[in-house]
Formats: structure tokens, sequence, C-alpha cells
């Protein structure tokens, strides 16, 4: 199963080294996107030129480099370019056995969209699309009014852009929405399969107190490491004994 990301302009660190070589390591061949020509990747790792699959000029301003790349894997989707993950999705096997559909509740709310992978022709596809891509982008959590105010300002000709809108409004929660319009729901692994680390615990995958594995089950496949929430990590080795810190042994990593 060949994977594909997307990477932006700032420096890859070990973690996202350490996630594409488990990548690798689990069987799979992976491919990362972008416009910068070097990226410091492990041994393996194809990179390409983003342009080929959206030119340069299609990047959207916002917070963070976050809402382009929700976009990027959409279209990679449509275009087949195999299944998407996020150059920190820590893999512990192979998920070559999981079919077509591959995505899965980060928690009891959101499906998250950091692992994804869709028959290209999938209608909430070509819904996410349009979506980001919208002339008078909505937010999905918007209320009526607020929906209404957008749609003033769509007539003026100032809407307000999706760049400008709160976190998420392409990622999980574009994802949870539109999916159930399909009633893909029932086909989302559950949270314990890609997300036995929640996001509001980031930091103990860097605590060698933490038994890390007691989150795991038996169907785990991915440790989502939460990139947003542990940049101040990036630039120091992990703790000894740590969770990261044994899995950069195993992978082969070394931290700076």
């Amino acid at each position: 199963m060949q994977l594909f990301t997307y990477w932006s302009f700032a420096p890859i660190s070990y973690i996202e080294r350490l996630c594409l070589q488990s990548m690798l390591d689990a069987g799979h061949p992976v491919t990362v996107y972008t416009y910068e020509p070097h990226l410091d990747v492990p041994a393996g790792v194809h990179v390409a030129d983003a342009a080929n699959i959206l030119l340069r000029s299609r990047v959207i301003d916002g917070p963070s480099p976050a809402l382009f790349a929700n976009l990027f894997r959409y279209v990679g989707l449509q275009r087949g370019l195999g299944t998407w993950v996020d150059a920190d999705m820590l893999m512990l096997r192979s998920m070559a056995d999981m079919g077509e559909n591959i995505f899965g509740w980060e928690d009891e709310k959101l499906i998250n969209n950091a692992l994804l992978r869709m028959p290209p022709n999938a209608p909430v596809l070509r819904d996410l699309v349009r979506h980001i891509t919208a002339r008078v982008p909505m937010d999905p959590r918007w209320g009526w009014r607020e929906k209404a105010r957008q749609v003033i300002r769509g007539f003026l000709g100032r809407p307000l852009p999706i760049g400008k809108m709160e976190w998420g409004v392409a990622g999980p929660d574009a994802l949870t929405h539109f999916g159930r319009r399909y009633d893909l729901a029932k086909l989302a692994q559950p949270v314990d399969v890609f997300y036995p680390v929640p996001s509001t615990r980031p930091a103990d995958v860097f605590n060698p107190d933490i038994d890390i594995e007691a989150y795991f089950t038996p169907r785990t496949r991915t440790v989502h490491l939460w990139n947003n929430h542990i940049k101040d990590r990036k630039g120091t080795p992990p703790p000894a004994g740590s969770f990261i810190d044994r899995m950069c042994q195993r992978h082969r990593i070394t931290a700076p």
C-alpha cells in the first residue's frame, strides 16, 4: 500500500523522520510531496514535486500549513496517489489488510483525517474539495446566523476567507460533517486503532514514567504524535527511556 503526505516549508525534524521511517519499516512505500527541492528524509522515502498535484499558487494562507495540507490530501486521494498519512503518524504495523476505506475516530465526536484512504470517486472527497475552494466558504460548525452573515458578505464581495476561520474548518470537523452525509461514520475505526494517545495528553510520549503501550490494544496500528502540540520538543533529544526514545532506537533515528 502506497502512502503519501505533504510537507510545507519548515525543516523536517527527527519526529517526522522517525514517523516516515516507521512507515517504511512497516512495509509501506512513502512519497513526500513538497515545493522544496531538498528535504532531510530517511533513505527510501521518495520526494516528489507538489506542483504536479497543485500549483504553488494554490497554497492557502492561514494560521498554519494544515489548511492547505487538508486540500492537498483530498485532491491527492482523488488523483489516486495512495493512502494519505500525516508526517507525525508513528506506524506500529502495516495497514495493507485494511481495505479501501481507512480512517478512524480520534475521540467520541470527531473522525480524524491524519490517516485517510478512500476510493478516488468518493462523493465525500468531492464535497470536501468544494468546501475548501468555495468562493463563499462556510464553516460547517456555524449556526444559521453566521452562515447568513457569510452569504451577505459574499454578495458584497467580501466573504470571510477560509484561512481566517477557526482551526479545523477543513480538517476533522469537515470530514466528520460531510462523512455523516454519506453514512461513513459506521466505517470509521475505533479510537484505539489510530489515535490511542489522546490529543489532551501529547507529552506522555516523552515521559519515561508513563507506559504508553498501556494505551494500546491488539487493534492498534499507529500513534498520532499531535505535531501541533509538541513543537517545543523537536529541538531536543527525548528523555531516556521514554516512548519516543525507544522508538528512535527501534527505527534507527538519531535525535538532536
